[in-house]
């Protein structure tokens, strides 16, 4: 999570298909969602409010609506380098490795599939 090319915007129409295979979390207060130094067990995409990505307690980026996040770190298994603070009021769709290898295994026909995978691919090539 070092650079823009970390954060992934998703699209409106990807976002409610997202929505319905997966579950939503609201925030009522200030929360921490994860710690750098650990590995994702869910991909994490911001549906209302805002994600504060802070690093040596310095806010590094602030994350709004459509954003996806952790999933480069979800699917190669890799820990994640800032720490992440949900702002009041914000909803949080976790999507968990399951859900997406499920999307993957109703093959390329089945909305996401090919998104999900040019995800991948370009999260792979950003890393070599």
């Amino acid at each position: 999570m070092n650079t823009d090319k970390d954060y992934i915007k998703i699209s409106k129409e990807f976002i409610s298909i997202l929505k319905e295979l997966s579950h939503t979390h609201s925030y009522s207060s200030k929360t921490n969602l994860f710690y750098a130094g650990q590995t994702p067990i869910v991909a994490y995409l911001l549906l209302e409010g805002f994600i504060h990505l802070t690093k040596n307690k310095k806010t590094i980026s602030i994350l709004d609506a459509g954003t996806l996040l952790g999933f480069k770190e979800l699917m190669n298994n890799e820990q994640v380098d800032a720490d992440a603070y949900i702002v009041k009021d914000t909803k949080v769709c976790f999507l968990d490795k399951s859900t997406i290898y499920e999307i993957f295994a109703k093959g390329p026909n089945a909305p996401l599939y090919s998104y999900l995978k040019d995800l991948l691919q370009l999260r792979e090539k950003s890393t070599t």
